[in-house]
């Protein structure tokens, strides 16, 4: 059975190492000034409040998630594909190694850091788009909107991208080649999904 003790400590350890990744941090930095020009510009008084973005309350937070994700698939297959090289190369984790814990619990806590620190990153994006929200006075407020999305939107795109992340690994065993192919693959499903719609 599955240690909850274990697979919190993982989670810690991965959450805080990713933390002081560069390129999660200007992943983060990015996002948020990209979100903040964006979100200004479409929906507040001082932009341009079109009407058809203004005239149903969910469409704020679901053109932001909607957008964030498109990139953040891309950054999470990256930092997942590049946890077990880091690890052999680096030793990063070699505290956790000490500890009796079954490949089970060790993937699930590795995932569950992963999952946590883009949650955090999406929800700071949504508190965006909720300061937004309150300060356009033509768009009312649809706080379920933003549980709802970020419920639908983001947490199925990291699961998806962690779980073709890993089943690459085990399958390539090359983190380079790994990249590469779940980059194509997501791209390709996102492009066919556009072009679907448009028939």
């Amino acid at each position: 059975m599955a240690s909850l003790s274990n697979i919190k400590t993982v989670a810690r350890y991965e959450a805080k190492t990713l933390r002081r990744s560069w390129f999660f941090r200007l992943f983060s930095i990015g996002s948020m000034f990209i979100f903040t020009i964006m979100n200004i510009g479409m929906f507040s008084p001082v932009g341009n409040e079109g009407w058809e973005v203004i005239s149903i309350p969910s469409s704020l937070p679901l053109i932001n998630l909607y957008l964030l994700n498109i990139a953040q698939a891309i950054v999470v297959i990256f930092l997942a594909a590049d946890f077990l090289k880091r690890d052999k190369k680096l030793d990063t984790n070699e505290v956790l190694y000490t500890r009796s814990m079954s490949n089970f619990e060790y993937v699930i806590g590795k995932s569950w850091g992963i999952l946590r620190l883009f949650l955090s990153l999406n929800l700071l994006i949504l508190a965006i788009c909720l300061v937004i929200n309150i300060i356009s006075k033509s768009m009312s407020i649809n706080i379920s909107a933003y549980l709802y999305y970020l419920l639908i939107i983001s947490v199925p795109t990291i699961i998806f991208s962690l779980g073709l992340s890993f089943t690459l690994m085990s399958i390539i065993k090359k983190p380079g080649n790994n990249i590469s192919y779940s980059s194509w693959l997501c791209s390709s499903g996102y492009f066919l999904s556009l072009f679907q719609s448009r028939i």
